[in-house]
């Protein structure tokens, strides 16, 4: 089996500054009374999947549609294949000859409800450049919340480990300590598109309080040591740190440590998360086909499910790298 790799991205939907947010819905989005707006949201993005996903790029400064092929979609996940625009040069004889070509990268977009996480294949068709595809996806998709008073926001996700080894480097290698913690987080009131657990959402709510009650729709937390009071910063060994780069990981908040002799990191300086997914699996949830628990293959069956969405939450707990469970366990002893 042939494994690609892929940038993974996860996204957050947010009201549109002061604008008074329009749940009217049309004549195919229907919405209900009672609909919380990260419900609404979650139905504009799938509605958006199911009816025609339009993308436009860009070529010599000038917009040009794209084509998005093979979009498949099973519950709220959706593949397919979007398509970059490009000319391509040739000899016939000594005569210079162009065509125009589509060359494609195949897309996952995971909309289940506390997930909100996006594979980019790096791929050719847009010169390894997962970044332009993303660009092109998220105008698509602000084109059509906006009418709803929406915006959609999509950030890199980040290396948990990756950013805790630089740490313990600079902690137990270097002998350094830190003297300040500065950590961004929304307002899990406003802000749609949080992959969290319920534990770590209650967790987040309980600080991000004063936000919430200011009506912000971000804030920012700053814990304060000095070099002969260093912050206790190893997340092994502190409970609430853990928490802060589990959820800046999975949903591409920042948070900065600054240290008394080296300068400051946060996860700009860490690894962008890059996972690997089989292209057979693109391929069997492109097509239909389900497998069960025990990993049989089926067409047909009671509760069927897809490999691909396996490999999908196999990438969020990849991500975190670090067992949370694990951490509280050190705190009980």
């Amino acid at each position: 089996m042939s494994e690609r790799t892929y940038a993974i991205y996860t996204y957050e939907v947010k009201p549109r500054g002061n604008t008074k947010l329009k749940f009217a819905g049309s004549d195919d989005l229907k919405f209900d009374m009672d609909d919380t707006p990260e419900e609404k949201a979650h139905l504009i993005i799938n509605y958006v999947m199911t009816h025609g996903l339009t993308v436009l790029g860009k070529k010599r400064k000038q917009n040009v549609p794209l084509i998005v092929k093979n979009l498949h979609g099973h519950g709220d996940v959706f593949a397919f294949v979007l398509c970059n625009e490009r000319d391509r040069t040739y000899y016939e004889g000594k005569q210079k000859e162009s065509i125009v070509t589509h060359p494609g990268c195949y897309i996952v977009v995971d909309n289940r409800r506390g997930v909100c996480q996006i594979a980019v294949e790096k791929d050719d068709a847009f010169d390894m450049e997962s970044n332009q595809a993303v660009k092109y996806l998220s105008r698509s998709f602000n084109d059509r919340l906006h009418d709803y008073g929406f915006e959609m926001v999509i950030k890199h996700k980040y290396s948990a480990q990756s950013f805790t080894k630089q740490i313990k480097e600079r902690l137990f290698v270097r002998r350094d300590v830190v003297t300040r913690i500065v950590w961004d987080f929304p307002n899990t009131k406003r802000v749609v598109g949080i992959d969290a657990t319920e534990e770590q959402r209650q967790w987040l709510t309980s600080i991000v309080n004063t936000a919430v009650t200011a009506k912000a729709l971000s804030g920012k937390l700053t814990l304060v040591g000095s070099k002969q009071n260093p912050l206790e910063a190893d997340s092994e060994y502190n409970q609430q740190i853990g928490l802060m780069i589990m959820l800046s990981a999975q949903n591409g908040y920042n948070i900065t440590y600054h240290f008394a002799d080296s300068e400051k990191m946060s996860f700009n300086h860490s690894s962008h998360a890059f996972m690997t997914i089989k292209e057979e699996l693109i391929r069997d949830f492109m097509q239909g086909v389900t497998v069960h628990d025990d990993g049989v293959v089926c067409e047909e069956s009671v509760e069927p499910t897809f490999e691909l969405i396996w490999r999908l939450d196999d990438i969020r707990r990849e991500i975190v790298t670090y067992d949370h469970e694990d951490i509280i366990r050190v705190d009980e002893c």
